[in-house]
Parts: structure tokens; C-alpha cells; sequence
């Protein structure tokens, strides 16, 4: 029996305005593709996992093998002396929203080792939940109520939860988003469907690389614009910056060391593909504010918190003044720096 696997992340690649025909009961009946020869080839782009495995057409990306299904095909790709593995679709899959695809040819089994998360912790001081977040969570439970019937259709809850929810990037509120979606495109109603488009037009809209800053300059502005941040802010000379600039380096993906090298069109688009997870998301936040105000404090100016896209925030201070026994500093900004 040859190996089934589930290609998803259809809508990424010119897929989304067809989701609901594509997933129409009994499509996999009719659906002219069923047959169509794609093409599985690694993804070294994928900033998220090394092991990820995309689907091509003759011409175009169609969507990427799904985590769990990776292992039967990974192992190929990087062991065996493949550069690529020809499949033909067989059928779709509704819950998953994914396309069923199978190997023209039996595949050898390949050891394949997933390559464990890299342990990270930050132990200080971390922004709370900020209430727009925790606003998006309430409006899309909402609508999941909404969705299934418990609760009559409400125009205004909707669009409040589409202009709170864009500012949350967190792996868990991207399967959140995702799992909505797919039940309102699974309605018979619609007024569902049409707002589970909307849906999945939002998210593609916000991983657009053309929107990526725009989108990244709400959330710092969601979440320095409060008490919190401030108080954070204020504690940047109680904390040891040695350990603020090992956790930033040490963030997954990288993400931290492009922050700090300034690189700031890849720090983003990182921090949106990696799917981090919320507490990681604050965490990440809360380092950034920590090192921008102690930057400010070094230099005499306003400690203000930032999670600006430049490296350092305003100030610029690299990371050798921040680490430097040697910089002139009063005593009692010298607290910030590593103890020997």
C-alpha cells in the first residue's frame, strides 16, 4: 500500500479564493485535478523548519506537506539521494482543508530525526496579556458560538474581532484563526462562508510582504502604548543586560539575532512564520523593551519603552557598549551590566 500524504497551506498559492469550491461536498468526485501530477521538493526558504517540504505544480507552488506527514517523506528528500519525488492527488481532505496526494512509487523508509526546539527561557520581568489580545480571544469565541448556531449572526462582533485579531502573530492565535475559518467555510450558511473568506484573506493579507512592517508597527503600538510597559521600562536598570543579550540571541529562528543585527525586513518576517507561541511573543517583547530603555538610559535620554524595527530602538547602542566594562557610566546605570 503506497504512503497517503496531506498537502496543506493551499490558500498561500493562489488557492484561497477557490477554498470553498475545492472543498465543496463531493468535490473529490468531480474535481478535474484528481490525478494531476505534483512535484515534492525540500524548502530551504522555510525559516521555520528545516525539514519542510514543498508541493509543486509543473509551474507554481501548491502548498507544503504537513508537519505530521513528514517523516514519511523527509527522510527520502535529505537521505536518499533524491532531489525530488513525483506524487499524483487522490483525493481531498475537508477537515484538514488539505489536498490527499500519493507516491507514484513505493518509498523506502529512511530514518528521520525532527530536530528538537532549542530549550529557551527568560526568566525576568514579562508584559502581561495586552487587552486588545485578550479582546480578539473573547470576540473569536464569539464567533465560534456564532458560527455553530448558539448565538444569532452579529455584524459588529465580527468586524471587531477581524481588526483586534490582526494584531496578535502568536502561533496560537494563528491556529485559533485557522480553525475558525475552516468552520465557517464548512457552514451551509453563506453569510459563513463569505466571513470565513474574509477570514483567510485577512491572514494572507497580513503575511504579505508588503504589509509585514505595517502590520508588525500596530502590534508595537498595541502593546508600548500602556502602564505596563512603561513600569517594564522602568525597571531596565534592576535587570542584568548580560542575560537580556544571551536570551535575545538565543531566541528560535534567529529571531532575536536579527533584531539585534539590525536586519529588520527578516526579523519580521521570521517572528510572523515561525508560529512562536504567545508567552514566547510577550517574552520576545518584553527583552526588546528591557534593551531599548537601558540603550536610552546609557545615553541620558527619556526611558520610553519601544519594540521598534530598528536595531536598539532610537538610540542605536550596540551590543559591545551594552557588554563593555569600560564605558563611562554612573554607578548606578553600571547595575545593567554582566557581573564578573
Amino acid at each position: 500500500m503506497k504512503t497517503k500524504l496531506h498537502i496543506v497551506g493551499l490558500r498561500y498559492y493562489g488557492w484561497s479564493t477557490r477554498m470553498a469550491e475545492i472543498f465543496a461536498p463531493g468535490a473529490s468526485q468531480n474535481d478535474t485535478r484528481m490525478g494531476q501530477k505534483l512535484f515534492l521538493q525540500r524548502d530551504h526558504q522555510c525559516v521555520g523548519d528545516k525539514h519542510a517540504v514543498m508541493a509543486w505544480s509543473p509551474t507554481d507552488p501548491v502548498g507544503h506537506v504537513c508537519v505530521p506527514d513528514l517523516p514519511l517523506i523527509a527522510g527520502v528528500l535529505e537521505q536518499g539521494g533524491r532531489d525530488i519525488v513525483t506524487v499524483r492527488i487522490v483525493g481531498l481532505d475537508e477537515r484538514r482543508r488539505a489536498l490527499v496526494v500519493e507516491p507514484e512509487e513505493e518509498l523506502p523508509e529512511l530514518s528521520y530525526e525532527r530536530r528538537k526546539p532549542t530549550a529557551w527561557t527568560w526568566g525576568g520581568p514579562v508584559l502581561p496579556l495586552p487587552m486588545i489580545w485578550a479582546q480578539a480571544d473573547h470576540f473569536g469565541r464569539m464567533m465560534s458560538l456564532m458560527a455553530n448556531g448558539e448565538l444569532p449572526w452579529d455584524e459588529e462582533i465580527v468586524t471587531r474581532y477581524l481588526q483586534h485579531t490582526v494584531t496578535d502573530l502568536s502561533g496560537d492565535a494563528y491556529s485559533k484563526r485557522s480553525l475558525l475559518a475552516q468552520t465557517l467555510l464548512a457552514s451551509p450558511d453563506p453569510i459563513h462562508v463569505e466571513t470565513g473568506q474574509e477570514l483567510l484573506a485577512v491572514m494572507d493579507h497580513m503575511g504579505s510582504k508588503e504589509q509585514q512592517s505595517a502590520w508588525y508597527n500596530r502590534i508595537a503600538t498595541s502593546l508600548t502604548n500602556s502602564p505596563e510597559a512603561q513600569h517594564l521600562a522602568s525597571r531596565c536598570a534592576e535587570v542584568n543586560m548580560q542575560q537580556v543579550l544571551a536570551a535575545l540571541r538565543s531566541f528560535p529562528s534567529e529571531i532575536g539575532c536579527e533584531w539585534l543585527a539590525g536586519n529588520s525586513e527578516l526579523f519580521v518576517h521570521r517572528l510572523y512564520y515561525a508560529q512562536i507561541p504567545r508567552t514566547d511573543i510577550l517574552k520576545l517583547f518584553s527583552l526588546i523593551i528591557l534593551y531599548t530603555s537601558a540603550c536610552r538610559r546609557m545615553q541620558s535620554m527619556p526611558v520610553q519603552p519601544t519594540i521598534g524595527l530598528s536595531v536598539g530602538g532610537p538610540c542605536q547602542m550596540s551590543v559591545e557598549q551594552l557588554t563593555n566594562k569600560g564605558t563611562l557610566l554612573s554607578i548606578e546605570q553600571a547595575r545593567i551590566l554582566p557581573q564578573t
